[in-house]
């Protein structure tokens, strides 16, 4: 996962930014239902669900520079 860090006077501490999207309803119902399945709350779930789609398109950007496509 990633951190902010921010460093105010004596010590450092770590923040984690919000952020405002918006989903329909059928979305966000689905990425609830899959958060709880997977024992995770929904912004630790879509974390990593962005972490995951993030690695794919590197791995399919770096396939495509290699091969010329």
């Amino acid at each position: 996962m990633y951190y902010m860090y921010y460093n105010y006077g004596m010590k450092q501490t770590k923040h984690w930014p919000n952020l405002s999207i918006r989903l329909s309803p059928e979305a966000l119902r689905r990425a609830k239902m899959a958060a709880a399945a997977a024992n995770s709350t929904i912004g630790r779930w879509l974390a990593e669900a962005i972490e995951e789609r993030i690695q794919r398109q590197r791995k399919t950007d770096w396939e495509t520079k290699w091969l010329g496509l």
